[in-house]
């Protein structure tokens, strides 16, 4: 997996109380939204140059996962909220999706029972992913999709880049598992996504079984922030409590989601995916 951790001395970079109290970052009015991005931008400046290349050198692709440990977080602090909002706009541009509970820019991560990456069920997927560990240290098991596809034989992996892909409730979308260069690949994977025929299904679950055997478990303290190249990194949080990690999205151009949706909310307004199954008909879109 190919991972970098920075370490970031607390004397080096102190995070100053700028925010008032009622700024509050889970608020979602629009308003709030771009006031809460104002004062996250204030905790951006404060980062160390260093700080600045390791999140840099991380959105160039140069690393899957970037671990950054020793932060001036605090538990049961907004100081952690406006900190993550900080690194997601030095990666990009945070948004969120409606179909969350409590729709935010920051949201609690939903628990699943496998390893996957995060939005692949909707029609605008997250470049980067965010987490941080709210109270007390979480474990979350990885793994990067660059390293289990040396062991992928040709014929299956003929297979999991071909259409043969749909997702719960919207079989009309056909789509690949693994996409994007052969020497750089992408990959979608979730529990909505559902094989189309019993070859597809055996492909599926050889990566599914290959992603377990290289996976790595990383423990997450109050005080650090993982981020993750959604695309390539595939997560599962080794926790039984809903509200113990916290999750940010971030696009690299939230323009495209303007253009798609006719709306500069960040908060995507989205359909919940049913759970039918889907069925072999022919499918329709490719994407």
């Amino acid at each position: 997996m190919h991972t970098h951790t920075y370490h970031e001395s607390r004397q080096r970079l102190f995070v100053r109380h700028a925010v008032h109290a009622n700024h509050d970052p889970y608020l979602n009015e629009e308003n709030e939204v771009f006031l809460t991005l104002h004062y996250a931008k204030q905790y951006a400046a404060l980062f160390t140059t260093s700080l600045e290349q390791a999140i840099n050198s991380f959105s160039y692709q140069v690393a899957d996962v970037l671990f950054i440990q020793h932060t001036p977080l605090r538990p049961n602090s907004f100081v952690k909220e406006y900190f993550l909002l900080a690194i997601a706009m030095t990666l990009g541009e945070p948004y969120g999706y409606s179909e969350a509970i409590r729709a935010s820019l920051i949201e609690h991560a939903r628990l699943h029972t496998s390893l996957s990456n995060s939005g692949v069920h909707h029609a605008f997927t997250p470049d980067y992913l965010l987490l941080q560990a709210c109270n007390n240290p979480t474990q979350i098991e990885l793994c990067s999709i660059r390293d289990v596809t040396p062991f992928i034989n040709k014929s299956t992996m003929r297979i999991l880049r071909s259409p043969y892909f749909t997702l719960a409730g919207k079989d009309n979308i056909a789509l690949s598992c693994i996409y994007g260069p052969y020497n750089n690949p992408m990959v979608r994977l979730d529990h909505n996504l559902i094989a189309v025929n019993e070859e597809a299904q055996e492909a599926l679950d050889t990566l599914k079984a290959l992603l377990v055997e290289h996976a790595s478990v990383q423990t997450l303290q109050p005080d650090e922030v993982l981020l993750l190249n959604n695309r390539k990194m595939l997560y599962k949080p080794l926790s039984n409590h809903q509200g113990d990690l916290q999750r940010c999205f971030v696009t690299r151009d939230f323009q495209q989601a303007e253009i798609r949706f006719n709306s500069a909310d960040r908060i995507i307004e989205v359909e919940r995916t049913s759970t039918k199954k889907a069925t072999k008909k022919s499918i329709g879109k490719v994407i």
